[in-house]
């Protein structure tokens, strides 16, 4: 019976397609066929992949991000970029849209601010101030046009205000956003309560990204106001089940601290991470990352350094700043893969290219490839022209370890001692641990390991006994 009833379903949906007019060109490769290996059951999302078929563009649209997002069916985001790029392209704005934040995340296609920016500008019509909204988002998250920014704000607001009378979705989201949010919204209109009523409004018939922002704004409201109450969870859960990348990252952050009620589960939460990051949110992958370098086992979150090592990459490629000190550290040592000088060279000169000067981030890039008994003089180079460039620019105390033993590896002992005399001098007091450590690290190269023996036991003081003590206990115990 069940197989009769798919070739009665594929035979009406076949007669359809030879009745129906198209209005976008279906992809190649796709027809009813895909949609009965796609969809598991009959409803609206099995009719809306049929009209996707018979080349509507709405349907090609709705079917396309569901598609994007693994709404009720595997992700295809090849497919769904197609079907998005039909409906765009049929004049669309919401499809623009879609395209738009796939090419600024790499889903389905390499990540290209400019086309983004080229699509965000389509989504952005007169008659579409979601389009606007998002536009202005965009520019002001990438730094292309900062002055487009307010005035595209000013325009998404009024048009959005115009609108939401009618109970119109886009416009509720729109209102709703600005007014929960005091870096879109002037004085004036920041009113978060009335923006979390727009945000409910539009939750409630479906936006899933509103659900999304209406659970972030109760998070910040409960941080700043003890009276407020409601769960946020709901809302995070109800996007969450649909894809939403948001919602399903700061599940994972509570299920992962176990906080608002969340199950402190593992497993769960980094399900969650991926989730967010298979939709290109760069934040999500690092903190993936840090996941995967973190699990201790429970629920089945298993460690795997190759995976962090991985997603860091992918994080930073993705434009997350803070994930290049651990991609290229773990690159430069060897960690979670093979050895790789040239990418870890390569992350440090971007940061240097990009002005990344993280003190942690880039002191640890810089130390792991100083650290490597393989470093290439090169590489050094490179290294101690990064860290000599942002000792200048803050806090040049904490630069002084690695920047000194970058020149003890380039052969220059004697600077590289007097470099760590005068940071004790000038800097950390006669207790400073990395100053003390790293120059008896230099003293034991230089072979005067009873002065480096010295500075060792000076720099355990206070830290014996503790993790952060058994690397100088070592090495005091192997010159004995």
């Amino acid at each position: 019976m069940r197989v009769l009833a798919t070739v009665c379903v594929v035979g009406l949906a076949l007669g359809a397609l030879a009745a129906g007019a198209a209005a976008a060109r279906t992809p190649p490769g796709f027809d009813v066929f895909d949609c009965v290996m796609r969809v598991s059951r009959a409803g609206p999302m099995l009719e809306t992949c049929y009209a996707a078929a018979r080349g509507d563009a709405a349907g090609a649209h709705k079917f396309g991000r569901a598609l994007m997002q693994g709404d009720g069916m595997t992700r295809d985001l090849p497919m769904a970029v197609a079907l998005l790029r039909r409906a765009a392209e049929a004049g669309l704005p919401a499809a623009a849209l879609d395209l738009a934040r796939a090419h600024q995340r790499g889903l389905g296609v390499p990540r290209d601010v400019e086309e983004a920016a080229r699509w965000f500008r389509r989504a952005a019509t007169d008659d579409y101030p979601r389009g606007k909204f998002e536009l202005a988002v965009f520019l002001d998250g990438t730094r292309i046009a900062d002055g487009e920014v307010v005035d595209l704000m000013r325009q998404a607001y009024r048009a959005a205000r115009a609108k939401v009378a009618g109970e119109d979705v886009d416009a509720l989201y729109v209102v709703g956003a600005i007014r929960t949010n005091d870096e879109y919204a002037p004085p004036y209109q920041f009113n978060p309560e009335d923006g979390m009523k727009l945000l409910r409004r539009a939750a409630q018939r479906g936006d899933v990204e509103a659900a999304s922002r209406l659970g972030v704004a109760l998070v910040e409201a409960r941080r700043s106001d003890a009276r407020a109450t409601e769960d946020p969870l709901p809302w995070f859960r109800q996007a969450a089940a649909r894809g939403e990348p948001v919602a399903c990252l700061m599940l994972a952050r509570m299920s992962g601290a176990g906080g608002a009620r969340a199950s402190a589960d593992s497993a769960r939460a980094r399900l969650l991470y991926h989730c967010a990051a298979e939709q290109g949110i760069a934040v999500a992958m690092h903190e993936l990352a840090d996941h995967y370098l973190s699990g201790d086992g429970s629920d089945g979150a298993l460690t795997d350094v190759a995976a962090a090592r991985q997603w860091y990459f992918r994080a930073f490629e993705a434009g997350y700043e803070h994930a290049a000190g651990p991609a290229g550290a773990m690159a430069a040592a060897g960690r979670g893969g093979p050895r790789d000088e040239a990418a870890a060279v390569a992350v440090l000169q971007r940061m240097i290219e990009l002005k990344i000067f993280d003190a942690a981030d880039l002191r640890n890039l810089a130390a792991a490839l100083a650290e490597h008994p393989e470093t290439g003089r090169g590489a050094l180079e490179v290294a101690r022209a990064a860290v000599e460039e942002a000792g200048k620019r803050r806090d040049a105390y904490l630069w002084v370890p690695a920047l000194a033993w970058i020149h003890f590896r380039l052969g220059d002992g004697a600077k590289a001692e007097a470099m760590l005399r005068a940071g004790l001098a000038r800097f950390g007091g006669a207790d400073n641990m990395d100053l003390r450590r790293t120059l008896g690290d230099v003293l034991h190269g230089l072979g005067r390991v009873a002065e480096a023996r010295a500075e060792w036991q000076r720099a355990l003081r206070g830290i014996e006994g503790t993790l952060g003590g058994l690397p100088l206990q070592r090495r005091l115990d192997l010159t004995k």
